[in-house]
């Protein structure tokens, strides 16, 4: 039986759905505004959000459970021994990856992961490599459309081949190529976007995608939002509120309880969830660096001039400001108690004086990208991108009543300091940490998740 609270997100989703589609028009903008718009057409295809509903993310039911994956990155061994570790059924599991499925390990591991993801229809989000997969194959797709386009390509792409036999590097052949091209030569490469590098890994995992992986990348959205969980997904972060203003300004998401008709005392379980859902949405649609793709797909930090930067030995992680905003979230009963009624409006009482608290309930980020900061778990955020493509370890995050099918002695022991060596269904060794077998961390309010780990090897 599902949990009352999820019955009351179900009529909050229909009030509110309709704002999903509105918000990204700044997004949108930015993303025109990159310099190619005018020679090429739009190959990034972003989609914003996807909301999922308590059936497609069911931590409430007893005999299912929501896996989630960090950056798999190609390493398909490594996925699938986790998955047969965890006992993973794709009949009634859900399983949700953060993003970077593709590329950075071997050619052939991404091509078996996307053929996995696309059979099983995966739930996810795209990363910032899936995202320049996509953007090489809306090229591809259209510059072979062109008269001259296909011979042109398979023409360089051939001298390219040769040249690297000679020991050329990719980046100094492009750049040298551009320089050194000539008339109806120069005009081929003046087609392919400035910064781009064609025949590289994301080129070469583009050009051997079908249809359908193709498809299943398009669909990707850049953020999955979980009503029912008070949940976000995303590859890189969000954050809590536009940093360049005060936290607590009154136009941030976080530092006023929405505007909304007046309920009975009788419907205010109900009230509160709507009002969360509410706000949860403004922190996607109000805070500009949610809606800017680039921040999706790469952010790690915030510098101090309040730049968001890639860079994870620079700034002040995001996930600091996420789980700072979110421990002073104290709900909306003292606020509530203090609104007065004024033409079946509530009028917003001055929360200036609350020093330290939000009128807000917290909400909790599940993310990869940052694999230099290992398992980064957070009370509200959960950094998965532990370095599987660098040898390290592939992490999963598992939900529901109950989260793991096999015996408690998986569970993390600090006076064992061995490892084992098991096979995976394809008869691949992988070496796993007995002590770093399995970790409970905190999920949402009450809950708890586990989180599973197995040792990679390229």
């Amino acid at each position: 039986m599902r949990p009352p609270r999820q019955y009351l997100v179900l009529p909050t989703i229909g009030i509110i759905g309709l704002f999903v589609f509105i918000p990204y028009t700044l997004g949108l903008l930015l993303t025109l505004s990159k310099g190619t718009v005018s020679k090429h057409p739009d190959f990034e295809h972003y989609q914003h959000i996807r909301t999922l509903s308590p059936d497609e993310f069911p931590i409430g039911d007893p005999h299912r459970r929501v896996i989630i994956v960090g950056d798999i990155h190609g390493m398909m061994e490594p996925l699938e021994t986790l998955l047969e570790r965890v006992a993973y059924d794709h009949q009634n599991d859900i399983l949700v990856h953060t993003g970077d499925i593709l590329s950075r390990g071997r050619h052939k591991g991404s091509m078996k992961v996307i053929e996995f993801m696309t059979t099983y229809q995966v739930v996810g989000v795209r990363g910032n490599h899936d995202q320049q997969i996509i953007e090489w194959r809306g090229w591809i797709d259209w510059f072979t459309t062109l008269d001259g386009g296909k011979q042109w390509l398979s023409d360089t792409h051939s001298k390219w081949l040769m040249d690297h036999a000679d020991g050329h590097s990719l980046s100094k052949w492009v750049k040298q190529q551009r320089k050194e091209s000539r008339g109806e030569d120069a005009e081929w490469w003046d087609r392919i976007p400035e910064d781009w590098q064609p025949f590289g890994d994301h080129y070469r995992i583009a050009k051997a995608l079908t249809e359908e992986q193709y498809a299943y990348l398009l669909a990707l959205p850049l953020k999955l939002y979980i009503p029912s969980a008070h949940t976000f997904i995303v590859h890189a972060g969000l954050l809590p509120f536009n940093v360049h203003y005060d936290y607590d300004h009154r136009r941030q998401p976080l530092a006023r309880v929405p505007s909304m008709p007046v309920y009975s005392s009788s419907h205010r379980n109900e009230e509160i969830e709507t009002l969360r859902v509410i706000q949860e949405l403004a922190i996607l649609r109000r805070v500009p660096q949610n809606t800017d793709p680039w921040v999706n797909l790469n952010m790690r930090s915030v510098l101090k001039s309040k730049r968001i930067t890639r860079r994870s030995n620079k700034g002040t992680p995001w996930a600091k400001y996420w789980n700072d905003q979110m421990s002073m979230c104290d709900g909306f009963e003292q606020a509530l108690g203090a609104l007065q009624m004024q033409e079946e409006q509530y009028v917003l009482p001055d929360i200036s004086t609350r020093e330290k608290t939000l009128p807000c309930y917290p909400a909790s980020v599940i993310y990869g990208h940052s694999a230099s900061r290992g398992l980064d778990v957070g009370r509200w955020t959960y950094g998965l991108d532990t370095g599987c493509v660098y040898g390290r370890q592939l992490s999963a995050m598992i939900l529901g009543p109950n989260p793991l099918p096999f015996p408690e002695e998986w569970e993390e022991d600090d006076h064992d300091d061995g490892s084992e060596t098991t096979q995976g269904p394809n008869g691949i060794e992988t070496r796993v940490d007995i002590t770093k077998k399995t970790k409970t961390v905190k999920f949402g309010e009450h809950g708890e998740a586990k989180i599973v780990r197995v040792s990679c090897s390229r």
